[in-house]
């Protein structure tokens, strides 16, 4: 890093260069630079200088801070991975709601999914937690075998209400529903004895139909992708839903149509 960057970062009070700096610090290829970063992160007067109590009054998106988290991510070494986990017990990053959510979003991008990350998770998306959504949203991304544990174990938890579980569903899984590692996490709950009839249909609705009308209501409607472009083991796991769902759920008559076309569809 550069002495003039270095400098920058550790006594700048104009926010625009800060970000600069920081961003180019988090996408370095350098351990220390990263690991400098790091440890700013953690302090208030960093944070503070990255960020105003103006600019925490609007979106997790809108901080600068997530500029340089998500860069992080997408960094993809040891020594930000160990940054990111770090951030989880740095005190003055966790006091804030927002600075939280970019870290929930960010863990994704490490797999397979930490002890660390998951334990972190869990514990942020109990029941009634305002940023469960985004934890789901985190574990639907990354899709490695522990977040998709996790997954499971909120898809079943009684303390979540049914309302929010149709979300994770119809927003999260339904444009992701090719995906293997997913389907099977669905397939799990789907044939588990946790779940309850209500979750059940909820993710045969999420794989084989598609209301946008009634699903995304003063939202933007995601989109399913296109069937055919699933992996051969894919199908196969949407064919074992399927016929499952055939077999042993009440499925409503328009719903039971729209899983007899898919399973046509796909055994193409």
């Amino acid at each position: 890093m550069k002495e003039e960057q270095k400098k920058i970062l550790l006594t700048s009070k104009n926010a625009t260069e800060v970000k600069r700096a920081a961003v180019a610090a988090a996408a370095s290829d350098s351990d220390a630079d990263i690991q400098m970063l790091g440890d700013l992160l953690a302090t208030l007067e960093f944070l503070n200088r990255l960020d105003s109590a103006q600019d925490y009054r609007d979106t997790y998106t809108g901080l600068r801070l997530a500029q340089v988290v998500n860069t992080l991510a997408d960094n993809r070494r040891p020594a930000t991975d160990k940054v990111l986990l770090s951030l989880i017990d740095a005190k003055d990053y966790q006091a804030n709601f927002l600075r939280i959510q970019i870290l929930i979003h960010a863990l994704a991008a490490i797999r397979p999914s930490p002890p660390a990350a998951i334990i972190y998770w869990d514990k942020m998306s109990v029941g009634g937690s305002l940023v469960a959504f985004d934890v789901v949203a985190a574990l639907v991304e990354n899709e490695s075998a522990p977040a998709m544990s996790l997954f499971e174990k909120k898809l079943v938890d009684p303390k979540h209400d049914l309302n929010l579980k149709s979300a994770w569903l119809y927003q999260l899984v339904l444009p992701k529903r090719n995906d293997e590692p997913l389907l099977i996490a669905c397939e799990h709950v789907l044939k588990g004895s946790a779940a309850g009839p209500e979750v059940q249909i909820f993710i045969v609705e999420a794989l084989f139909d598609y209301k946008p009308e009634t699903w995304y209501r003063g939202c933007s409607p995601v989109k399913p992708p296109v069937r055919l472009a699933a992996t051969r083991e894919a199908k196969d796991v949407m064919v074992s839903i399927g016929e499952y769902a055939l077999a042993n759920l009440k499925l409503a008559p328009d719903l039971k149509l729209k899983v007899e076309a898919a399973l046509k569809e796909v055994r193409r």
